[in-house]
């Protein structure tokens, strides 16, 4: 009989610190990044949605070539998987004539912020997000992050995040 009673015990307490765990993971706010005015805009605002509440965020090294094929990635995934989705690359370089040059040179075709004083890691100092990838909704809110490219797990989840 105490056997049975403190088997009862146990699997009472194991069902109260469960539903803590639970309450405490849904309480928790959501990471909400700030687009700050001193990225350089040619042209394409970081904040309009152009039909979608939901974006995908890609923060790169401006002067990293590997990272110019990520954006080509990007653009051909966004075409072909992810659907109708505001792409939002935002570069950070100090060589901003050279890396125009390279935009051009790798045909990249949708617009890119030039963050060439490093504002975005500045204003967002709880993140660093220099080579991140992430869905963020109408409010800058981030759904999910990872890496779409490597990652087939990661890259359902963004499609499951977008739609």
């Amino acid at each position: 009989m105490r056997l049975y009673l403190c088997l009862a015990s146990l699997l009472f307490a194991s069902l109260l610190a469960c539903s803590d765990q639970r309450s405490t993971k849904s309480s928790q706010q959501m990471t909400v990044l700030t687009f700050p005015k001193g990225i350089y805009e040619q042209g394409c605002g970081i904040d309009s949605d152009e039909g979608t509440d939901k974006r995908l965020l890609y923060y790169f090294d401006g002067d990293c070539a590997l990272c110019f094929g990520k954006v080509k990635t990007i653009e051909r995934l966004a075409a072909e998987e992810l659907g109708h989705v505001k792409l939002v690359f935002i570069a950070r370089t100090s060589k901003t004539d050279m890396f125009r040059q390279n935009a051009l040179n790798a045909k990249i075709i949708s617009c890119i912020q030039i963050d060439s004083l490093g504002y975005f890691e500045q204003i967002n100092p709880d993140k660093t997000y220099l080579d991140q990838m992430a869905v963020l909704d109408n409010e800058n809110g981030i759904l999910i992050e990872g890496n779409l490219i490597n990652d087939l797990e990661v890259r359902s989840s963004f499609k499951k995040a977008l739609k």
